[in-house]
């Protein structure tokens, strides 16, 4: 009894701290060691399928799978898989996560996104649908929506914008809308071996979000991530290591009030151009 009122007041937790929108977000397992914050210039697929305009290079296919686990309790893990491809200036990418147990509560989400781009700049076009069920016996609550994104590159910065839940979609009757969320994400490449990356997120009635990381590699195999991010002060940090053609990643966060959360996942990359 006492463990089945602790998973029942976490989830009331989670969905207290975590803003309305975050139920249309989907995942992205790096974003967990960075504050969300994103590598413009190495897009995993996860980070691809939330700004598709920032694109990867031509002929590229990539194709990520990941775990996470909230707070130590795996009534609350998710589980995603994304894949995408570029072909001449077009993009394309899906993806599919679940979040929660079947026998409890489950959101599953679908995204897909296509975007185009020429020279410097892309523009791309996401659709998501979020489905609710509860504890195996109800379910038919679902929602869908469409967003948009941004980017541009002008040599050793890179600047990608989204923005979701257009629409505002409400998941029934009577329900409070789900408010449109805008988010700026930015990478400066250092001369050395690292990156700075920052982020920021907007949404009515929220307070913004803000976060700054770096990504160092220590050397040709492996790469250190660290983070700071606001609305609560969260620190957040990973390890990457390079295997044939992918990349295997663990990242880790640490909330002042629900604790860490744990998240590992496997990337893979296939062709490109030079």
């Amino acid at each position: 009894m006492r463990s089945w009122f602790l998973i029942f007041a976490s989830a009331l937790a989670v969905c207290w701290v975590v803003a309305p929108a975050a139920a249309l977000e989907f995942a992205i397992p790096r974003g967990i060691g960075l504050g969300q914050a994103v590598v413009l210039s190495d897009l995993s697929a996860s980070a691809l399928l939330q700004f598709p305009s920032a694109s990867i290079s031509k002929g590229t296919g990539v194709l990520e799978s990941g775990i996470l686990r909230r707070f130590g309790l795996k009534d609350l893990d998710e589980a995603l898989l994304v894949g995408g491809y570029r072909f001449g200036r077009f993009t394309a990418v899906g993806g599919f996560s679940q979040f929660g147990r079947s026998e409890l509560y489950t959101e599953k989400t679908f995204k897909f996104a296509a975007a185009c781009k020429v020279g410097n700049v892309g523009m791309g076009v996401t659709w998501s649908h979020l489905s609710l069920s509860f504890g195996g016996s109800y379910s038919g609550l679902s929602v869908s929506t469409i967003g948009a994104s941004l980017s541009y590159r002008q040599r050793r910065v890179l600047l990608a914008l989204a923005a979701d839940n257009l629409t505002s979609p409400v998941l029934e009757l009577g329900s409070p809308d789900i408010k449109p969320q805008y988010s700026v994400r930015a990478e400066l490449l250092g001369r050395g071996s690292f990156s700075v990356v920052t982020g920021a997120t907007f949404e009515d009635k929220q307070k913004p979000r803000f976060s700054i990381g770096q990504i160092v590699n220590v050397s040709s195999r492996a790469s250190l991530l660290w983070s700071l991010s606001s609305e609560p002060l969260v620190y957040a940090g990973g390890l990457e290591v390079n295997i044939s053609y992918g990349r295997v990643g663990y990242y880790t966060s640490y909330h002042p009030i629900l604790g860490f959360t744990n998240c590992v996942s496997l990337s893979y990359r296939w062709g490109g151009e030079n």
